[in-house]
C-alpha cells in the first residue's frame, strides 16, 4: 500500500475506491465462508454452543458487528442473488441484517413468510436507502416489528458492577410487583426497589427448578469446574453407587440427574479432540453419547450435560437423515 501522505488527491481518492470495493468482496467472502461453518455445524465441533460465539470469541468481531454478519449471511441463504448487491454496493451489510430481523419477525409474530423472490424484491427496493430510511421502511411495512421495538429489552452497563435494565411491563407485572413490594415490606426498608424484588423472586425461582430437575443446588453458575472433569466428558464419574441400566423411556432418575450435573459444575461438558471444553452454561440438556434411539444406556459414562447447541448439533451427526417434524396449524 502506498504512503498515503505522498498520494495526490486524485490518488487519494482512487486508492480508497479500489479498498472499499475490496473491503465489499472480502465482506461478502466472509459471509460465505459463515454460511459454509453453519451448514457443517463447524462451530459445534470447534467447542462453540453457536455460530455467534465462534464469531465473537474466535473470529474477535463485537457482538453487534457478529449478529450483523449472521443475520446477512443468513438472508444470503435465502437470496444468493444479494451477494451482487453487497458487492456492488446497492445494498449494505446492514441493510441485509435489518431485512432478516424484518423477515424473522414477521414470520414468528405475524405468520407471514416471505418467498426468496418477495426478499429479493423487498431488497431491491430498499437499495440506496440509509441505514435509518430502511429501518422506517420496514417498521412501516411490520405492525409485528413495530410492537417488537415498543416492547424490547436491554441491557447497559453503567459500572464495572451494575447494570441498567430495560424492561417493559404490562399491567399484571406492576401489579405483582406492587404486590410483593406490599408483602415483603418491613420495618428497615418500607419501600423495596425493584431490583430487590426481582432478585429475591429469581432465587426463589431457581431453587425450585432446580430442585424440579433434580439440580443440586451447589451447581451454582459461578462454581468452580471440578479439575478432573475440566478437559474431556469421558472422565470416569466419581458416585459408582449408581448403577448403568437398560432405559425404557427418556426419563432419568433423579440421582442420575443430581451426578452428571455435579460433575459438569452446570456447564456443558462438550470438549474439542485436543481437549478445549465448551464455556456455555445456557439451556443445558442431557444427551446420550450412545443414542437413546440405538440403545444407549442411562449411565454416568454414557450421559453427558450439554448445553442446546451442542446437543442439537450431535443429533444432527448422529441422525443426519432424520428430517425435522414440520409444525401444523
Amino acid at each position: 500500500m502506498p504512503t498515503l501522505a505522498k498520494l495526490t488527491d486524485s490518488l487519494l481518492l482512487t486508492e480508497t475506491v479500489r479498498l472499499v470495493a475490496t473491503e465489499r468482496s472480502t465482506t461478502l467472502s466472509v459471509l460465505s465462508c459463515l454460511r459454509e461453518i453453519e451448514d457443517r455445524q463447524l462451530f459445534a465441533r470447534e467447542g462453540f454452543p453457536s455460530l455467534f460465539e465462534m464469531c465473537t470469541k474466535r473470529f474477535g468481531y463485537s457482538e453487534a458487528a457478529a449478529l450483523r454478519r449472521i443475520d446477512a449471511m443468513r438472508v444470503l441463504r435465502r437470496v444468493p442473488e444479494a451477494g451482487k448487491k453487497i458487492e456492488s454496493g446497492e445494498i449494505k451489510l446492514s441493510q441485509l441484517a435489518q431485512v432478516q430481523t424484518f423477515l424473522r419477525t414477521e414470520r414468528k409474530d405475524a405468520g407471514k413468510t416471505y418467498t426468496p423472490e418477495q426478499t429479493l424484491e423487498l431488497l431491491t427496493s430498499l437499495q440506496g436507502s440509509s441505514t435509518r430510511e430502511t429501518e422506517k421502511r420496514l417498521l412501516e411495512k411490520s405492525p409485528a416489528l413495530q410492537a417488537r421495538r415498543e416492547t424490547a429489552e436491554s441491557v447497559r452497563l453503567i459500572s464495572p458492577t451494575h447494570a441498567e435494565i430495560k424492561i417493559v411491563a404490562d399491567a399484571d407485572l406492576l401489579a405483582l410487583l406492587e404486590e410483593a413490594r406490599g408483602l415483603l415490606a418491613h420495618g428497615a426498608d418500607m419501600n423495596p426497589s425493584a431490583a430487590s424484588l426481582f432478585k429475591k423472586g429469581l432465587k426463589v425461582l431457581i431453587a425450585q427448578r432446580k430442585k424440579h430437575q433434580g439440580i443440586p443446588e451447589q451447581c451454582a453458575e459461578d462454581s468452580p469446574i471440578a479439575p478432573e472433569f475440566a478437559s474431556a466428558i469421558s472422565a470416569k464419574p466419581d458416585d459408582e453407587t449408581i448403577p448403568a441400566f437398560a432405559p425404557t423411556s427418556r426419563y432419568i432418575p433423579a440421582p442420575m440427574r443430581r451426578a452428571i450435573w455435579q460433575r459438569a459444575r452446570a456447564r456443558c461438558e462438550y470438549s474439542t479432540p485436543p481437549g478445549v471444553r465448551c464455556t456455555s452454561r445456557h439451556a443445558l440438556e442431557v444427551h446420550h453419547l450412545n443414542p437413546y434411539a440405538r440403545g444407549g444406556e442411562h449411565s454416568l459414562v454414557n450421559l453427558a450435560l450439554y448445553c442446546h447447541g451442542h446437543n442439537a448439533t450431535l443429533g444432527k451427526l448422529d441422525f443426519p437423515d432424520l428430517k425435522p417434524l414440520q409444525k401444523t396449524a
